[in-house]
C-alpha cells in the first residue's frame, strides 16, 4: 500500500512538472507575447539611444493592437514602449511587467481593461496561472518592485496546478488544424512591437444596457488598491503616473459607464482626457474582438494618444461630473430615472 502511494504520489507530481514545463516554455500564446516583450526591449533599446525619456504603456491587448509606437514616434516625436501583453494573464502581470521598463523622468501609462479593475474580485484579476509562468520566464528582474505585487500562498500553488487541460488541447490541436495559435509573430508583431491585427469579423457593436453596466463603473476593491500602489511607486521612483482608457467597440451610450469609472480613477491618478472615453462604435475599426482595433482602428487612437500627450490634456472631476448629470446620470453612475429596458439582459449581437 505505501509503495502504490509513493508511485502515485510521484505520478502526480512528474505530471504537474510535465503541465509546468510545457505551459512555460511551450504554449503558442505565451510564446507570442514572449516574442512581443522582446521586440519591445529591442524597440527601447532604439529610442533610449535618442531620447532622455520616454513613456511606457501597460495593459492587456486592447493596448498592444491599440497603439502603434513606430507611428506615435513618426507623427508626434513621443517615445513609447508598449508593454501591454493579454489581459487574461491579470492586471498585476500586465503592470509588473510594464515597471520594468521605467526609469526616473518616465511616465507610464496605465491602460488596464476596465473589466481588470472593476469586476467580481476573484484570484485572475491579480495573477493567473498563465500569467505567473509568463511573467516568470519573460520578465526582467524586478527587485524593486516585487514587494507590491508578491502573490500569495494560493497564487503560488497555481504554478505547481498548471493548466492540464490547455496542455492537451495545444497537443491535440496539430492533429485538427494548421495553425497552433490564432496570430502569427511574423504576420502580426511589428519591429516595434505593436500587434498588427486586420480581421473584419466585427459585425455591429454590443448593445448597451445602463441597467447590467452601470452598478460596475466603479473600482472593486482589487483594482482600487493595485492604481494606489502603482501611483505610490511611481512617486517613489521619480516616474509620472497616468490612466488612459483603451478603445472597446460599445454604442455611444456606453460613455457615461466609462466617464463614472475615470471619476473613480481620478481621485487616485490623472486621467487622460479621450472625448470618446474609450468608447468606438464602428465595428469597422475592430478586428476580431470588440477589443482589438484594426490597423484603422489603430491608427486614429494612437493619433488621439499622441494629441492628449503633447497637449497634457487630462480630465478634471467637474467635467466627468458635467458630463454625466447631462446624459441622465448620478456621480456613482447610476441613472437618475432607471431606464425602460432596466433588468433586461444585453446580448451579443
Amino acid at each position: 500500500m505505501k509503495k502504490t502511494l509513493i508511485i502515485l504520489l510521484c505520478s502526480v507530481l512528474i505530471g504537474l512538472g510535465f503541465v509546468a514545463y510545457f505551459d512555460t516554455h511551450f504554449d503558442t500564446e505565451k510564446s507570442f507575447f514572449g516574442e512581443a516583450i522582446n521586440r519591445s526591449d529591442r524597440w527601447q533599446e532604439t529610442i533610449e539611444r535618442d531620447h532622455d525619456h520616454k513613456y511606457v504603456l501597460a495593459g492587456g491587448s486592447s493596448s498592444r493592437t491599440g497603439i502603434n509606437p513606430a507611428l506615435l514616434l513618426q507623427h508626434d516625436g513621443i517615445p513609447l514602449v508598449n508593454a501591454a501583453t493579454h489581459a487574461g494573464f491579470g492586471a498585476a502581470v500586465n503592470t509588473e511587467l510594464a515597471l520594468s521598463y521605467l526609469k526616473k523622468g518616465d511616465t507610464l501609462i496605465v491602460a488596464i481593461e476596465p473589466d481588470n479593475l472593476t469586476g467580481i474580485e476573484y484570484p485572475f484579476h491579480n495573477y493567473t496561472t498563465s500569467g505567473l509562468k509568463f511573467l516568470v520566464h519573460h520578465s526582467k528582474p524586478l527587485d524593486h518592485a516585487a514587494h507590491l505585487f508578491t502573490p500569495s500562498a494560493e497564487h503560488y500553488t497555481t504554478i505547481l496546478r498548471g493548466d492540464a487541460s490547455t496542455v492537451l488541447i495545444r497537443l491535440l490541436k496539430p492533429l485538427f488544424s494548421d495553425e497552433l495559435y490564432r496570430y502569427s509573430i511574423d504576420k502580426n508583431l511589428t519591429e516595434s512591437g505593436w500587434m498588427s491585427v486586420n480581421h473584419n469579423w466585427m459585425r455591429q457593436a454590443l448593445p448597451f444596457n445602463p441597467a447590467e453596466m452601470m452598478p460596475k463603473s466603479k473600482l472593486n476593491r482589487f483594482g482600487r488598491q493595485l492604481l494606489t500602489d502603482i501611483r505610490d511607486w511611481c512617486a517613489r521612483n521619480g516616474v509620472r503616473v497616468v490612466y488612459s482608457i483603451p478603445r472597446t467597440l460599445r454604442e455611444e451610450q456606453a460613455r457615461a459607464y466609462y466617464a463614472s469609472l475615470a471619476l473613480d480613477i481620478a481621485t487616485i491618478m490623472p486621467v487622460l482626457r479621450d472625448p470618446a472615453l474609450g468608447v468606438n462604435p464602428n465595428p469597422r475599426e475592430f478586428a476580431d474582438t470588440v477589443n482589438h482595433l484594426n490597423s484603422k482602428g489603430a491608427t486614429d487612437a494612437t493619433m488621439e494618444l499622441g494629441r492628449e500627450l503633447r497637449e497634457q490634456d487630462y480630465w478634471t472631476s467637474e467635467e466627468l461630473r458635467a458630463y454625466l448629470h447631462s446624459h441622465g446620470y448620478d456621480e456613482t453612475g447610476r441613472p437618475l430615472q432607471p431606464p425602460a429596458n432596466e433588468g433586461t439582459p444585453a446580448t451579443l449581437p
